[in-house]
């Protein structure tokens, strides 16, 4: 029986009722050690109507990979041949089970997530995960994955870390303030329930100034109390005698183990050492790396002893304080004695990877053979996308390390590694390690490319580019091929600073570098030829030679099956005015990365993406991409894209005529970009707030705010966001009476226009000037409509057809204004604009017709994840096809699906995809 735990257990069985109701979750359990976290997890697994799988962090295991979730999951690898085809493929490689290419390590995670879903199905499931702070972070990402996917889930994950001086730091950093993931802090026992729990240890009641004098000695840990009843009599307890002037707690519990071991046989110090140097191992190992003879007697010596017992195929320490003690008061030499015995014994059992973590371990000084062992096993995790556990094996070759070349080079690696993990503080102290011994070149410009990226995807483009920068001059002469990809990179970030100079100095560092010999070199070359086109103004969208060769050559990266370097194309395409071919490769990038199972690349994907069909009007679309680019992105680290991310919803909500939202969005959108110099960002979150003071009449702040917008310096502003806004500065100069702004801000747009290569930019540039009204206003308005419509920009074309009727309207010609506000009003009725509508609406009342609200198909209704599952079903996707494009699981498709139906009017699949296949498919997505 518990004892002074309601409270705690009402929020696990909280837990455990929602998630049998499908809403699954996950509740970590913190404190020190002792304080009761495992007796909840034991009481939780042992709850009927659950199917529990358990695993516990050992610490000897921290640096294998998935080394926990294979003992986690192992009941149910049996189901693997049920997944998806990539999923499996990607569990059975990250296992250890098959050899095969390196998995994403997202597309592993998702692996997990399918397979525990699937055995769910069959009836509620337990995932319980104790010492989750020795757990290999490879693992533990996983997992959290996975918990922060179970809404739609009959599965509860239960968490419990020991917090406490020693303790990995890695666990808790990951785990702390995570979306999803509910924290409990278990305290001590309070006075009457310290009584309670010596009352049912020593068969006696204590009184209370004992249970006094316990409770503050121990904070109320019950595991101190359980070792001290061993030391207390049973008048002591009753207060009849006085109790010991010192209590053995904390540190003396230790040695309390110590004098418990000091008369044991040497056959079971020995084993007992042995399995403190190797925790994670099976009864079996241990016995036969310790060499003991009779196992049972010695076994029962152990247990006698109250140091450990023998549960499962392992011996289990009583105590982590038993274990640290044992270790700690070995010497030197019996230590070393006991990683060799391990090791050897490994290495005839075939596991490699543990072998060669024990040799370690039993090494003084510096061995380069071990080094060179330590290598193989981090090449070999990373292959496996364990890139945590990689990190850990090059940072202990490095220090195992003659060569402080070799030595360098492996810190090196070891930071790479660590960043791939997504632990971007490790992998920058192992930078500063490496930096300390770097001589080279060829070693400081991977370096340099390391801190730019992760510069890069925390958002410090200005930081990012000069690092890029360096790198790329270090590597011209002797690596141009690395020259060209550190360039392409600067150019990157200098796209999200918008800032034009940048760009100069990168055409110039580019200028004299030799054609590439590879499609990726060629590919990248064209990329930076495209992004620096803005300074020539003779290249545009008007069909010059060395703009068709330039988008003939841009087609490269679409074939080179990585989704940045399509993203990057559909860039290229963008800056020569190819919008087709822009919104071709957003398509196939966000394909790419959804096939690949690259959940760190789709952000990045969906960024553009969103970004596309905000500015295109496409809302409901554009809403759904950034909602989960969003998720993903804040999931993964990538401030930049979250930063980008969150201004489009802004932009969306701001058309919307969402006020709250739209300033709540910007304001977050802002604070990450503004500190990072993201003017891409920081532009769009203005521009966002501008249209709505647009949308709800407030024409004097809109302009101020777009006059701010227009004239902002890099990293605050941006070009394209400059040229893009311009019909809404000049429409609410005109419409708040300042004529002077509106045709400044016509001819800033004009000057854009004339120089910048944009597509569209004429018919913005046609816009705006039909807008400050003249002899060829009609023809402007009239020319820009047309030109949106072409461009397949439905928003930009209704509200160039509502300019174009009003003023027909004006000029008394209703007949004409009507024809062009029917289709303004039906552009803005599709893209779910009432704000717009009702304007339209009145217009074509005032000129003489009656305007019939149209019937809604009932897509607005969708949340933006049951429209994206709405439009992969409606083009003909399994559940698991789905589910696989989106990061969840088949389950949650399922539960999503039934609430799409009836929102639409329909009962099946079937219905799905005959009425709205061509309605839901994915133009600019």
């Amino acid at each position: 029986m518990l004892i002074g735990r309601t409270a705690e257990w009402a929020d696990i069985e909280g837990l455990l009722g929602n998630a049998r109701n499908s809403s699954g979750g996950v509740l970590l359990l913190r404190g020190e050690a002792g304080v009761g976290k495992t007796a909840l997890l034991e009481r939780a697994a042992a709850e009927p109507g659950w199917r529990a799988l358990r695993a516990t962090g050992v610490e000897g295991e921290a640096d294998l990979a998935y080394a926990t979730a294979h003992q986690l999951l192992h009941p149910l690898l049996p189901r693997l041949d049920d997944l998806p085809g990539g999923q499996a493929d990607a569990v059975r490689t990250a296992l250890g089970m098959a050899a095969g290419g390196t998995p994403d390590r997202f597309l592993v995670a998702l692996g997990f997530l399918t397979l525990v879903s699937e055995a769910a199905r069959e009836e509620p499931l337990l995932l319980v995960l104790d010492d989750v702070q020795w757990c290999d972070a490879a693992s533990l990402d996983a997992f959290l994955f996975v918990g922060r996917r179970l809404a739609a889930e009959p599965v509860a994950l239960l968490l419990a870390l020991r917090d406490e001086p020693g303790a990995e730091p890695s666990a808790p950093s990951m785990l702390t303030g995570l979306p999803g993931v509910r924290e409990l802090r278990l305290g001590g026992l309070s006075e009457p329930e310290v009584g309670a729990l010596m009352a049912q240890l020593a068969g006696a009641l204590p009184v209370p100034t004992v249970s006094h004098v316990l409770a503050e000695s121990t904070h109320g840990n019950p595991l101190a109390l359980v070792e001290l009843v061993r030391f207390l009599t049973p008048d002591q307890i009753a207060g009849r005698q006085p109790l010991p002037e010192t209590l053995p707690v904390g540190q003396r519990i230790e040695r309390s183990f110590l004098v418990r071991s000091a008369d044991l046989s040497s056959s079971a110090h020995e084993l007992l050492l042995v399995a403190a140097a190797e925790p994670a191992g099976s009864l079996d190992l241990v016995a036969a790396a310790a060499g003991v003879g009779n196992l049972v007697a010695t076994i029962e010596e152990i247990e006698r002893a109250g140091l450990a017992r023998y549960r499962g195929d392992r011996l289990e320490f009583s105590h982590p304080l038993a274990r640290s003690a044992i270790y700690g008061e070995a010497s030197t030499t019996l230590r070393r004695k006991a990683h060799q015995s391990l090791a050897s014994e490994l290495t005839s059992r075939g596991d490699v990877d543990r072998s060669v973590w024990h040799r370690a371990a039993a090494t003084l000084g510096a061995d380069d053979l071990v080094a060179t062992a330590l290598v193989e096993v981090g090449d070999r995790a990373r292959e496996r996308s364990a890139h945590a556990a990689a990190a850990a094996a090059y940072e202990r070759a490095a220090g195992l390390s003659t060569s402080a070349a070799e030595s360098t080079d492996r810190l090196l690696a070891a930071a790479d590694a660590a960043w791939q993990a997504g632990q971007s503080d490790r992998a920058g102290l192992l930078l500063d390690r490496a930096e300390q011994a770097a001589s080279e070149s060829a070693t400081r410009s991977r370096m340099l490319m390391l801190r730019a990226r992760m510069a890069s995807r925390a958002g410090d483009v200005d930081e990012a580019h000069r690092l890029f920068l360096a790198a790329a001059e270090l590597q011209r002469d002797d690596r141009p091929a690395d020259a060209i990809e550190a360039l392409a990179e600067a150019a990157e970030a200098a796209g999200y600073t918008g800032d034009v100079l940048r760009l100069a100095e990168i055409a110039e560092a580019f200028a004299g570098l030799p054609s590439g010999t590879t499609p990726r070199e060629r590919f990248l070359l064209t990329f930076l030829e495209a992004g620096t086109s803005i300074l020539r103004p003779g290249l545009g969208p008007a069909g010059e030679s060395e703009a068709v060769r330039l988008r003939e050559e841009l087609a490269v990266g679409e074939h080179l099956d990585d989704p940045r370097l399509t993203v990057w194309a559909g860039i290229g395409a963008l800056n020569l005015g190819d919008v087709t071919g822009m919104q071709r490769c957003y398509r196939l990038a966000l394909d790419q990365a959804r096939n690949r199972g690259a959940a760190g690349a789709l952000p990045y994907a969906l960024e553009h993406s969103a970004m596309n069909q905000a500015f295109a009007g496409e809302y409901a679309a554009a809403r759904a991409a950034a909602e989960e680019g969003l998720r993903l992105a804040t999931e993964t680290g990538q401030q930049r894209s979250a930063s980008q991310l969150l201004a489009v919803l802004a932009f969306v909500a701001g058309t919307t005529g969402d006020e709250a939202t739209c300033l709540r969005l910007a304001e977050e959108a802002r604070q990450i970009a503004v500190p990072r110099s993201l003017g891409l960002p920081c532009a769009t979150a203005t521009w966002a707030l501008a249209r709505l003071e647009l949308v709800l009449g407030r024409f004097d702040q809109a302009v101020d705010r777009l006059v701010d917008l227009a004239t902002a310096r890099p990293g605050i502003g941006h070009p394209a966001i400059t040229l893009w806004s311009g019909p809404d500065l000049v429409e609410a100069a005109t419409r708040a009476r300042r004529p002077d702004d509106a045709r400044e801000a016509a001819d800033r747009v004009g000057e854009l226009a004339r120089i910048g290569g944009q597509p569209g930019a004429s018919a913005i540039a046609a816009w705006c000037r039909g807008l400050l009204g003249g002899p060829d206003t009609t023809s402007e308005l009239a020319a820009a409509a047309d030109a949106f419509r072409e461009l397949r920009l439905p928003l930009a074309e209704a509200r160039a057809r509502l300019s174009l009727g009003e003023l027909l309207r004006r000029d008394r010609q209703p007949r004409a204004a009507r024809e062009h506000l029917r289709v303004a009003l039906e552009g803005f009725s599709a893209l779910d604009l009432q704000v717009w509508a009702d304007r339209a609406a009145a217009e074509l009342r005032a000129s003489g017709e009656a305007a019939l609200a149209p019937e809604s198909n009932g897509l607005q209704s969708l949340t933006p994840q049951e429209l994206q599952i709405a439009r992969y079903v409606a083009q003909g996707a399994s559940n698991r096809d789905v589910a696989a494009k989106l990061f969840i699981s088949p389950r949650t498709v399922e539960y999503h699906l039934y609430k799409v139906y009836p929102k639409l009017g329909i009962t099946s699949r079937t219905q799905l995809i005959t009425t709205f296949a061509d309605v839901l498919a994915p133009d600019g997505a």
